[in-house]
């Protein structure tokens, strides 16, 4: 009986050995090492998780590797465990890396122990199942609500959960929505960002696919590279007055992005900032921005017209390039460097033709003030097929015609001896081989007059009487009036009644009072409960811009029903529950 208790022994001891030796540190190489299903490096005897191999769904990362601490989680270390669906990370992690746990289709819930002090970039990116993220308290840098991470003091946005919830209010105290904070959050589809938010970080909602409700508060300074790239569903975007700089590619690739109201405060947009919005439809510059750079509006293929204020001194051709449906440049008046003429955009003092609109009409005439064609001039212009270059032209720039595939006509006002003499950079063969110098004194007369109108753009069409060529000018559309300064009165606080609150909005507009339907719209937005609300006056017609107020709705007062005493010297009130009062 002792013999076969001592064997017994004997093997449970066995048993209990051997799990814990496959937990040995073992080398691999003069670097890395394995403890179970990890695979780590050491610097200054500090554990760095460089791979996890095994296929558990929960999984609680150790403190030590044998005698070495566990202190940073590297990049991919745990990216493509698909079948992770819990981790918890120790409180000796100090370092969570970039993409440590991207792609873990099935992680749900992370636990973040109190020793972390750095987490960086996309983290926990593409973890299109996770709902829960979790700090412990006594973590002096991080913290969560809801699911959501935050800094410790809750006031920057770190990580919205990628399968949280499609609808989501930032709170108040939140002043940065930081670097990929929703990246690629394809649950996403509303969302609303408090006056209380300054900054919107790099890549903070790159590829939220399905996001098509967006609300930018008052507050927001700074949208940055990429904020909202590829959110394919945004229609419509407005900027706040307050925001100074639209960075790198902040709205590039929103593909069904129609309409842009950009607020009066912006200085900066920077180069790929619109590209590939190929709805977008008219853009109007604000009058503080100085310079519009290479690509912002890349392949912009729908958009008809831009409007270029006075402050604008730097100008780049390859602003507009792909925009094949440009049909309108207007600058404004008071701009020291540019001018437009019939939509066509001009140095100051109309010598220089910098840009012909890629959709303008078929037939032009340069203006015979002209001197130069810069570079690109008429780039890709698929709609040109006759131009008439006066003698004054001693100058064309490179590929100034480049792609201009159907243009069939080219007359010089000037003989053959006067063309040699012009300098003709390179990529302009095709202007060469098809000049001609039979050219008509032309007398043109108006054959047709369409006015222009507040949504439409005009032209003029002219007919020389002796060789019956037509040509003609486009006409801006007429100019609208910003309601941004009108004064409004008439929003006040109103009482709670169950239903949708309206007020009767008054605008006023250099002592002129505007007409509701037909200058402006009024909607509103949160007015039918009590709390904060809105009222949203859009200009109309004559009139452009939007100006939004808010008012309060409070909780209407408690009517009494009944009053009863008692000879025990109580009484006993009743008034109807109000269920939106606290």
């Amino acid at each position: 009986m002792k013999k076969l208790v001592s064997i017994l022994l004997v093997l449970i001891i066995c048993f209990c050995i051997n799990p814990i030796s496959t937990l040995n540190s073992t080398a691999l190489s003069n670097d890395e090492y394995t403890y179970g299903y990890y695979r780590y490096t050491l610097d200054n005897n500090d554990a760095t998780i460089t791979e996890y191999t095994g296929t558990s769904s929960t999984v609680v990362i150790p403190d030590y590797f044998g005698e070495y601490p566990v202190t940073t989680i590297a990049s991919n270390s745990f990216s493509g465990c698909y079948n992770l669906m819990n981790v918890t990370i120790p409180d000796s992690v100090r370092v969570i890396n970039d993409y440590a746990f991207m792609g873990c289709e099935n992680l749900m819930n992370v636990y973040i122990g109190k020793g972390v002090y750095e987490i960086n970039g996309n983290a926990f990116g593409n973890c299109q199942s996770l709902v829960n993220i979790s700090v412990a308290n006594e973590n002096l840098y991080f913290s969560s609500s809801g699911g959501v991470l935050f800094n410790k003091l809750k006031t920057e946005l770190l990580k919205y959960p990628d399968g949280a919830n499609s609808t989501y209010s930032i709170p108040s105290h939140v002043t940065k929505i930081g670097q990929s904070a929703f990246y690629s959050c394809y649950n996403l589809k509303k969302v609303t960002i408090p006056d209380s938010v300054t900054e919107i970080g790099d890549f903070a909602f790159f590829g939220c696919l399905n996001l098509d409700n967006l609300s930018i508060g008052e507050g927001v300074t700074k949208i940055g590279k990429y904020a909202f790239g590829y959110c394919e569903k945004i229609i419509e975007v407005v900027i706040p007055n307050n925001t100074q700089v639209l960075d790198e590619g902040a709205f590039a690739g929103c593909y069904n992005l129609e309409w842009v109201t950009l607020g009066s405060g912006l200085t900066t947009i920077n180069s790929m900032a619109f590209a590939y919005c190929h709805k977008l439809i008219s853009v109007k510059i604000p009058n503080k921005v100085t310079k519009i750079l290479p690509d912002t509006f890349l392949l912009c293929t729908t958009l008809l017209s831009v409007t270029i204020p006075e402050s604008v001194t730097q100008l780049s051709q390859d602003a507009f390039t792909g925009c094949q449906n440009l049909s309108e440049i207007e600058v404004a008046e008071g701009n020291p460097n540019y001018s437009s003429q019939g939509g066509v955009l001009f140095n100051k003092t109309v010598t220089d033709l910098i840009l012909y609109p890629n959709w303008n009409f078929h037939d032009y005439v340069i203006p015979k003030t002209v001197t130069a064609i810069s570079n690109y001039a008429f780039s890709e212009c698929v709609n040109l097929k006759s131009i008439i270059i006066p003698k004054s032209v001693v100058k064309i720039g490179s590929n100034a015609f480049y792609g201009c595939e159907n243009l069939i006509e080219v007359y010089y006002e000037g003989n053959e001896n006067d063309w040699s003499n012009i300098s003709i950079a390179n990529g302009n063969e095709q202007i060469s081989y098809l000049v001609t110098f039979d050219y008509c004194p032309h007398n043109y007369e108006l054959e047709k007059w369409v006015k222009a109108t507040y949504s439409a753009a005009g032209y003029k069409q002219y007919r020389c009487t002796n060789c019956k060529i037509t040509y003609k000018i486009n006409l801006i559309r007429l100019k609208r009036t910003s309601i941004a300064d009108a004064k409004v009165s008439g929003v006040k606080k109103k009482a709670y009644t169950g239903k949708a609150i309206t007020q009767s909005v008054k605008v006023t507009l250099k002592s002129k009072t505007l007409k509701k339907n037909i200058d402006y719209t009024v909607s509103y937005k949160d007015n039918k409960s009590t709390g904060k609300a809105k009222v949203i006056i859009k200009g109309k017609g004559a009139y452009e811009g939007t100006i939004t107020k808010t008012f309060i709705i409070y909780p209407k007062k408690a009517t009494i029903k009944s009053l009863k005493s008692s000879n025990k010297k109580q009484m006993k009130l009743t008034w109807k529950k109000d269920k939106k009062a606290s």
